[in-house]
C-alpha cells in the first residue's frame, strides 16, 4: 500500500520529497501551565462574601448575579465549591 507508506513518513515527519528536513511540531506546553485550568471569576473574599449572603437569605440568586457581575452558573458552582447551597 504505497500510500498507507507515504501517509505513514509524513506523519512521522520523513517525507521522501520534504527538502526541510523532519517535521518541526509545535512545542508543547509546560505541564504547570495547563494543569490549573481556569482561574475563578470571584476571589476568595468575594467567595465568602457571596457565600455570607446567600446563607442569610435576604439574597436571591438573581440578586447575587447582579452585585458580583456573574453569571447564575458561576453563583451556584461558588456555593457548591464551597459546602454552600
Amino acid at each position: 500500500m504505497p500510500g498507507y507508506a507515504s501517509g505513514l513518513a509524513w506523519l512521522c515527519g520523513h517525507h521522501p520529497s520534504s527538502s526541510h528536513g523532519p517535521f518541526q511540531a509545535y512545542p508543547v506546553p509546560s505541564r504547570r501551565a495547563s494543569c490549573f485550568g481556569k482561574q475563578p471569576k470571584l476571589s476568595p473574599k468575594q467567595q465568602a462574601e457571596l457565600r455570607r449572603m446567600h446563607a442569610s437569605g435576604d439574597y436571591t440568586i438573581t440578586d447575587l448575579t447582579e452585585l458580583f457581575s456573574v453569571s447564575r452558573p458561576t453563583v451556584y458552582r461558588t456555593l457548591q465549591r464551597n459546602g454552600g447551597s
